[in-house]
């Protein structure tokens, strides 16, 4: 961001620590080296109206083309500034930060079905973007305000998207609608980790990601893309990628293939680990450093030169016109102790639009579990074993089927 001057802005309803008091007094002489800084506080005042009320002040002024604004119960990053500032094509990005209250979810939420689902960011130096970032230790373009509506932080109550009832919606999710719905672009960079004042004393995100990530594995952040795209996407399959893993030790398969292998996340978390002789296949080329990454259209038979000793197909053949093209693939990939792991959601437990069909647009063709078993019979498979699961964000459960299977090869 090219910063003309920068308003670092603090609210707060009473004291503040001495901590975070010497802290942001650093950061600020960190940010006065590069950029024109000047202090923007109120006290006393609830949290949208002080936000209002620092808005309207800085409006006044012409200088003014950025706000940071920092919460009293946040120690952050020095160089927070420069830090932020190097997102120059976002009009709003903040630090990474974690709720102060167990279970110490990250900050941030991605939009998906209608309704806003929480994210878990890998601490890897990366920027991502999202619906909602952090509030508390966030830089915005002052341009963002021009022709905004008046206040620009407001609460609201609303029905729940679901379920009858209301709730109450933050003033800060409701500013960051109106952003993103004027086309701007809205990230958390992973480089600023921000400490939150709470319990214990201090709550560090890089403490509790792992812990987050065990529980809740059907949210990943997708590490494929860069700053400039949409980075988060929820991932489903986790059950059927921690049961791959489990095999490919068991077994002491060398050779994975993945058919459907996406950006490569969960290859990355779960089989990267055990063994690097990983190709994988789908519609866009994966371009990750490790692994062998093959463009293919699964509605047609294709030949690969390989065998391989286990396979991946997660969640794959109800995108298909044509599921028969993708089996005798696989089928051409197999030996004689190839172990093939499928999966896809169950037929009965899925939503349908009106006439029956699935809702899901992406979706093709859904099977109860003995129409998919007769599918893979019919193809040359033997299904050896089945194993369901739940699965899906607690918006939207259904049943998920896993069959694991060899061929009559």
């Amino acid at each position: 961001m090219n910063i003309d001057k920068l308003a670092f802005a603090v609210h707060a309803y009473g004291g503040i620590h001495p901590n975070v008091y010497a802290n942001h007094i650093a950061c600020v002489l960190a940010a006065s080296k590069t950029v024109d800084v000047f202090l923007a506080v109120i006290n006393g005042m609830k949290v949208a109206a002080a936000r209002n009320s620092i808005i309207d002040a800085l409006k006044k002024r012409a200088d003014c083309s950025h706000v940071l604004f920092v919460d009293v119960d946040h120690i952050v990053p020095v160089d927070l500034v420069a830090t932020l500032m190097a997102n120059d094509d976002c009009q709003v990005v903040s630090g990474l930060v974690c709720k102060r209250f167990p279970p110490y979810p990250q900050v941030g939420f991605v939009k998906r079905e209608g309704a806003y689902h929480p994210i878990i960011l890998p601490i890897d130096g990366r920027s991502y973007e999202v619906e909602v970032p952090a509030m508390g230790c966030t830089l915005i373009d002052m341009k963002v305000f021009e022709g905004m509506e008046k206040p620009y932080f407001r609460d609201t109550v609303e029905k729940k998207v679901r379920e009858d009832g209301v709730y109450n919606k933050r003033s800060d999710i409701n500013f960051f609608e109106r952003v993103k719905d004027a086309g701007g672009s809205l990230r958390i960079d992973t480089r600023a980790v921000i400490i939150h004042l709470g319990e214990p004393e201090k709550v560090d995100p890089r403490d509790h990601y792992q812990s987050l990530l065990d529980a809740h594995q059907e949210t990943l952040v997708d590490e494929s893309v860069n700053a400039k795209q949409p980075a988060y996407k929820f991932v489903y399959q986790i059950p059927v990628y921690k049961l791959a893993a489990e095999a490919i030790k068991a077994c002491g398969a060398q050779t994975i293939a993945d058919f459907g292998c996406g950006d490569g996340n969960k290859l990355e978390l779960f089989i990267k680990p055990i063994t690097r002789e990983v190709t994988g296949f789908d519609k866009e080329i994966n371009w990750r450093p490790w692994g062998t990454w093959n463009k293919a259209d699964f509605n047609s038979a294709i030949g690969y030169p390989s065998t391989f000793d286990f396979i991946i197909c997660a969640d794959v053949m109800e995108h298909l016109t044509e599921p028969e093209a993708l089996l005798e693939t696989i089928k051409k990939c197999c030996h004689s102790d190839t172990i093939i792991v499928f999966s896809t959601p169950e037929e009965t437990t899925t939503r349908k639009n009106e006439d029956g069909k699935p809702l899901n647009p992406l979706h093709v063709k859904e099977w109860t579990q003995l129409e998919f078993v007769k599918l893979l019979t019919d193809n040359g498979f033997v299904v050896e074993e089945f194993k369901p699961y739940e699965e899906g964000p607690e918006s939207y459960r259904y049943q998920n089927n896993i069959f694991i299977c060899g061929a009559n090869v």
